[in-house]
């Protein structure tokens, strides 16, 4: 029910819907600044969902928006270092840049006429912040694009550089506690892996699996494996699979499992990898497959070759059970 000018009141007719267009009231020029504090407020509220930006009246008008991104440019540094920390995700990826040059007024995505450049001794802050969303268990990589500070070169070389920097400690409670589709995405094992690709966000930087830590991280994905419902894609996903030295260590490790791991494991793994990862002998395991989870497997010992074969058939009944009754 705002605007900038009388130009910008629509005399709508016969739209039920639309007759608030046609009576607004006019912003007064030493209100303006009183306004856009308002909008302000609320655009870095936690709960505010951008998409209701595109109800604001005024920012269809030029000279609106050119106010809105002075009142961003003055904003005192400890403003702006209070809202990297509490703004909600969405404001926090959206109305953030590097440069004057990542401004773009235009109308249809209105989030991108105006926005807050990130001063240089507050970059490591916004980083640490990404990083800690980046990180959380339920953090979905499908949200990863949603940031506009990646489109910058020199953003994605400071958020390499910081992720080269995590002390080893950091990088363990990392590998345990990540969600998944970070631990998947975000692992590579050498600096070759990682390719500055501004279409797939998540290639562009990475953490390094240190040498040390290389068995934790295969301990988590083989948990994660053997949990999951759909091997094939959680291998597939998974970027250190496109290492061979990677690939080597987890074949290691399948084969150092002891009896009574693999005996668990026959007990309790998905039906998926209950089928695809246990081989009769290690000419089972084929480096070069096409499909990737036939380059692993764990080697059936005898003394729980019964064991297995129960489970298998205990599988077969119920499935056949339910294509008899289901």
């Amino acid at each position: 029910m705002f605007v900038m000018t009388e130009n910008d009141i629509q005399h709508v007719k016969g739209d039920i819907y639309h007759h608030y267009k046609c009576f607004c009231i006019v912003i007064p020029d030493e209100l303006l600044q009183q306004y856009i504090q308002r909008l302000f407020d609320v655009l870095t509220e936690p709960s505010f969902d951008m998409d209701d930006l595109l109800e604001n009246r005024p920012l269809m008008h030029v000279s609106f928006r050119r106010a809105v991104r002075t009142h961003m440019r003055q904003l005192a540094r400890e403003t702006t270092a209070s809202i990297i920390q509490t703004s909600d995700n969405d404001f926090f990826n959206t109305m953030f840049v590097m440069t004057e040059e990542d401004i773009k007024d235009n109308v249809e995505n209105r989030h991108e006429c105006f926005c807050i450049m990130i001063p240089d001794d507050l970059l490591h802050q916004y980083i640490q912040r990404l990083f800690d969303v980046l990180t959380e268990p339920c953090f979905d990589m499908d949200d990863f694009p949603e940031n506009r500070p990646l489109m910058n070169v020199s953003f994605r070389r400071a958020v390499r550089t910081h992720m080269r920097q995590l002390a080893k400690e950091t990088v363990a409670l990392i590998i345990q506690t990540a969600g998944d589709d970070f631990f998947n995405t975000m692992f590579v094992m050498t600096d070759e892996d990682i390719n500055d690709n501004a279409e797939n966000r998540h290639e562009c930087f990475c953490i390094l699996i240190p040498d040390d830590l290389l068995q934790n991280y295969i301990d988590r994905w083989l948990n994660n494996s053997i949990s999951s419902y759909f091997l094939k894609s959680a291998i597939s996903r998974n970027k250190p699979m496109v290492n061979l030295s990677f690939c080597n260590a987890v074949r290691t490790k399948m084969r150092q499992l002891s009896t009574e791991t693999i005996a668990s494991i026959i007990q309790t793994a998905t039906i998926d990898f209950f089928n695809k990862m246990f081989v009769m002998t290690e000419e089972g395991i084929k480096e070069n497959a096409e499909n990737k989870y036939e380059r692993f497997g764990i080697v059936i010992p005898g003394d729980v070759l019964h064991q297995y074969i129960e489970r298998w058939f205990y599988c077969e009944k119920s499935r056949f059970g339910e294509q008899m009754y289901g």
